[in-house]
């Protein structure tokens, strides 16, 4: 694949694997088309410090090109005859400077590769595992197993506390499948269901540091990368299975089910272990305590009683207060309709029998029959209100009811419509309907 690049990028990938130490011409080509063939940005992506590759990247830069400068003059003859020329006019100063670039650059990558190789690589874990996650989510559906959003080591520290399996998931954003698998495959709601439930998910880029190294330990060799690991403690995991490659839900699902069903007695017994473990430290906690708590026990005891008797005396008066409330609420109201059917009965006085007079015949909702004189160009209004003022007279049996006519069958909702619009005159029969029963 190296062999496709130009002369320039050829140089980058050189010194890029020198730096970072990474052999696989795919992956680190991938991280340099990431970053546009970018070796400042690129070594800082690969470390997780800016700050690293500004120091130190531009200075071997600057050297490569110095070095590579000087093996183009051996190969252009009027180069070198220019430079022998220079070199002639200014003594030995010339070759002097070359040897010492040359030394400078050697020193520069043995010291490079020095702090890479006895430092920890991610020095953020965290920040790239959230970055990863946010970069997923925007790129990709958000259905999908949810990322412990933390270090691997955490993932690892939380499945075995838990007594869950570890899902690992390693992105390779550059992968012909990674895309299809992480749309049809990893977004599948029986996936994410089933991850969700029996396992704690943890996922990286192939090129941040963390995940790097995990792919190197894991033996990766193909995308996308999937691992299904048994905590034996908060630190150390046996791995179960490695699915390499696409694979579609069903597979995925079923291999997955499969191994957890194998790896179910193993995970049995680290719980039972974790649980003998735990039991011993809750002993020996519960006795610390005991002996702490007898001193405060009674003094524990009076506060608590005190904060119940001030509970109880205030969720009482809170109740009192709801019913005189509720009370004065309910009194109003009364208060107020037995007014309104003062003002109504004032005003209703029922007319002699005359020409101009309807006879209305009521049935009431329990089946008690009613007649009224009203004036042909009373309206609805005079109805409602005579009704109202006898149900409040006969103990407010009915208060809120509808008023319909027989036939046809209509319900009075046009207050201002007079008896006669009503067809009501000279004789009618009105229907009164409880809506409360």
């Amino acid at each position: 694949m190296s062999q496709q690049l130009s002369i320039e990028q050829q140089r980058i990938l050189q010194v890029f694997q020198e730096v970072s130490q990474i052999s696989d011409d795919y992956l680190s080509i991938q991280i340099l088309q990431q970053n546009n063939w970018n070796l400042d940005l690129s070594l800082s992506q690969f470390v997780g410090d800016n700050n690293i590759g500004q120091r130190n990247v531009s200075s071997i830069e600057n050297a490569s090109r110095r070095q590579t400068s000087s093996s183009s003059e051996v190969e252009n003859p009027r180069n070198s005859q220019r430079n022998n020329h220079t070199t002639s006019s200014n003594g030995n100063l010339t070759g002097n400077e070359n040897e010492n670039d040359n030394s400078i650059f050697k020193l520069i990558i043995l010291t490079v590769k020095w702090f890479f190789q006895t430092r920890p690589v991610s020095l953020n874990p965290r920040r790239d595992t959230m970055k990863f996650i946010d970069d997923y989510n925007l790129n990709y559906r958000r259905i999908h197993p949810t990322f412990h959003p933390d270090s691997y080591q955490s993932a690892v520290a939380l499945a075995f506390s838990s007594s869950k399996f570890l899902l690992i998931y390693l992105h390779s954003p550059m992968h012909d499948d990674t895309n299809r698998f992480c749309r049809q495959v990893f977004g599948s709601q029986q996936l994410t269901t089933l991850a969700d439930q029996f396992m704690i998910t943890w996922g990286g880029k192939i090129w941040d540091p963390e995940a790097y190294d995990l792919s190197c330990q894991l033996k990766a060799t193909s995308y996308p990368f999937i691992a299904l690991l048994v905590c034996q403690n908060d630190r150390m995991v046996q791995v179960a299975e490695k699915i390499q490659g696409y694979v579609d839900e069903v597979e995925l699902c079923t291999r997955l089910q499969n191994i957890m069903n194998t790896f179910n007695s193993l995970m049995a017994a680290n719980r039972a272990e974790a649980e003998r473990r735990a039991e011993a430290v809750r002993l020996r906690e519960q006795q610390d305590r005991e002996y702490q708590e007898s001193a405060v026990a009674d003094r524990q005891a009076e506060e608590r009683q005190r904060q119940e008797e001030f509970e109880r005396e205030r969720r009482e008066e809170e109740q009192k207060q709801q019913e005189e409330l509720a009370q004065a609420v309910e009194l109003s109201k009364q208060l107020s309709h037995a007014d309104s059917i003062r003002k109504k009965r004032e005003s209703l006085v029922e007319p002699a029998a005359l020409p101009d007079v309807a006879t209305i015949r009521f049935q009431l909702p329990k089946g008690t029959k009613l007649s009224r004189r009203f004036h042909k160009t009373d309206t609805a209004q005079s109805i409602m209100d005579f009704l109202a003022v006898h149900f409040f007279d006969n103990g407010n049996e009915v208060q809120n009811f509808t008023v319909s006519t027989h036939f046809p069958k209509m319900e009075i909702n046009d207050m201002t419509r007079t008896v006669d619009d009503l067809s009501l005159y000279p004789r009618g029969m009105l229907y009164v309907q409880d809506l409360d029963a």
